[in-house]
């Protein structure tokens, strides 16, 4: 029934299409072999015609979920592995050439609570670094989200054990596009778990891309070669810790000196340099991640010449 059924859904899903991203997964059922009847039913979608063949199986017609989906613009992925079927709505966001459309994966059981909002990069000329790309931000993800369930396990086994309140994990992963142009794309990833406690705790994780050769583009990158650019941004951050001191702990403030080459960084959509850091990193849980934005025209004569090409 997996592999037969593989394309197909019933036309009850084309109604749910119109609203949300949805997924489905095969439950491990049995096999069987079926007799369907092929359909002479007419197939549209927002007046255009689906030409795939429909078939009639236990009183339900059954449509061609592909073309479906395209045809309500919506994205679709096979993965093999875990016979699982992913619809997403397309994402308008264009990076160069490359779309960005958004991969929704999420895990429901005693342990976790899993909702993971992954960046799917499309349309890239070289398919290989696209799917390496994909890959490694996905991973990341599910290493995430699989830590956190063995956590949740132990959690909930000892719950039991001793009358705890039973209480699953939470894990959520969530993005922004942020600088999508020159062979470049950056974008911040927040990666937000729970495991008790009176709240969350969250990181983010910056990816700044070369899309030419896919390496991650370093802080000195982004910077004209020879250039005094620790200094400058250095004294730029002092001045924005300076104007946000009743956020931040005292001591940040009195011990920042220069910042390293390791100083967590992204570039956002209205071309800022954004440096950012954690909760605790240099301020109270209640004041979020801070961020110093640094307008690209401000340093200009130091960035790299094609971050400021158009």
């Amino acid at each position: 029934m997996k592999n037969t059924l593989k394309g197909f859904t019933t036309g009850v899903i084309t109604t749910a299409l119109l609203t949300t991203s949805i997924a489905f997964a095969s439950d491990g059922a049995i096999q069987k072999k079926i007799e369907v009847v092929m359909n002479k039913v007419k197939l549209q979608v927002n007046s255009q015609q689906i030409s795939t063949p429909n078939f009639l199986y236990d009183g339900k017609t059954y449509v061609p979920l592909r073309d479906v989906a395209s045809a309500l613009n919506k994205e679709i992925n096979w993965d093999g592995v875990n016979y699982t079927v992913t619809i997403t709505d397309k994402s308008n966001e264009v990076i160069n050439d490359v779309i960005v459309v958004t991969k929704e994966i999420t895990d429901t059981s005693e342990y976790l609570e899993a909702k993971l909002k992954l960046p799917v990069l499309q349309g890239m000329k070289n398919t290989k670094l696209q799917e390496t790309i994909n890959s490694t931000l996905e991973n990341k993800a599910i290493d995430f989200k699989n830590s956190l369930a063995k956590d949740g396990k132990e959690y909930i086994e000892d719950a039991k054990k001793y009358d705890f309140p039973l209480r699953p994990y939470q894990a959520d992963v969530s993005y922004e596009i942020g600088y999508n142009k020159n062979n470049i794309v950056s974008f911040p990833v927040t990666y937000w778990e729970y495991t008790g406690g009176a709240h969350g705790n969250y990181k983010t994780t910056a990816y700044n891309i070369d899309l030419k050769t896919g390496h991650e583009l370093s802080l000195e990158d982004i910077f004209k070669a020879g250039t005094n650019y620790k200094n400058i941004i250095s004294q730029e951050i002092k001045k924005h810790m300076e104007i946000e001191k009743d956020q931040l702990f005292e001591e940040s403030i009195t011990n920042f000196k220069t910042f390293s080459d390791d100083q967590k960084f992204y570039l956002d959509s209205d071309n800022n340099l954004v440096f950012y850091f954690d909760p605790y990193e240099i301020a109270p849980y209640s004041s979020g991640t801070i961020e110093f934005k640094i307008p690209f025209t401000q340093i200009k004569d130091i960035l790299n010449e094609q971050i400021l090409s158009e």
